[in-house]
């Protein structure tokens, strides 16, 4: 995963929080709640790797997110 150790991480690789939101169709509040909580819920991840390869961003995956959750519940 490189850099990329959690979601606040993922969520950064975007120019910024807006592009971020706009590109997984969320509301900015809502990105904005899941970089504070450090998640992603389950039903958005499809959303989140369509727009991550829609921007060039090849390293985020399902494989990617899972490995982010799974590193979540490990330092929980």
């Amino acid at each position: 995963m490189g850099g990329m150790n959690s979601f606040p991480d993922l969520i950064e690789t975007w120019p910024s929080l807006g592009d971020f939101a706009a590109d997984v169709n969320v509301p900015y509040v809502r990105a904005q709640l899941w970089k504070h909580r450090r998640s992603i819920p389950p039903q958005y991840w499809d959303d989140v790797v369509k727009a991550a390869q829609g921007r060039g961003y090849k390293h985020i995956t399902l494989g990617t997110l899972t490995q982010l959750a799974k590193a979540k519940r490990k330092a929980a």
